[in-house]
C-alpha cells in the first residue's frame, strides 16, 4: 500500500505540497535519499510532476522507453490494485503516473 494516496495524489494532481514522509520508502530514488530533513516541504520544490510520476512508478527520469514504462506500470498495479488485495486510491494514483509519463513522452 502506498504510504498517503491522499498526499501522492494533491502532488501528482499538481499543488506540489507533500512531506517526505508521505512518500515512503518503495518510492526513495536515490536522488532522493541523499537528502537529510525527511520531514522538509521545501525538499520537494523543483520536481516536476513527470519526475513525481517516474518516482511512483520507480523510475530513473529519462532511461526508460515505452516498453519499461509498460512493465514498471504493471508491476506497480500488481502491487495496489484492489483484486490482488490493495486499495483503490493507490490504483488511481499509478493510473495517474503512467498518464502523466506517457502524455510527456507522446505515447498516448
Amino acid at each position: 500500500m502506498l504510504a498517503s494516496v491522499p498526499a501522492l495524489l494533491l502532488l501528482v494532481s499538481g499543488t506540489g505540497k507533500i512531506l517526505w514522509h508521505l512518500i515512503g520508502a518503495p518510492f526513495r530514488t536515490r536522488r532522493l535519499e541523499q537528502w537529510q530533513e525527511p520531514e522538509a516541504e521545501h525538499l520537494w520544490r523543483g520536481l516536476t510532476r513527470y519526475e513525481v510520476a517516474c518516482i511512483i512508478l520507480e523510475l530513473e527520469t529519462g532511461t526508460f522507453d515505452r516498453a519499461a514504462l509498460k512493465a514498471a506500470y504493471r508491476n506497480m498495479m500488481r502491487r495496489v490494485h484492489p483484486d490482488q488485495g490493495g486499495d483503490a486510491e493507490d490504483a488511481k494514483v499509478v493510473n495517474r503516473a503512467h498518464e502523466i509519463i506517457s502524455n510527456a513522452h507522446g505515447w498516448r
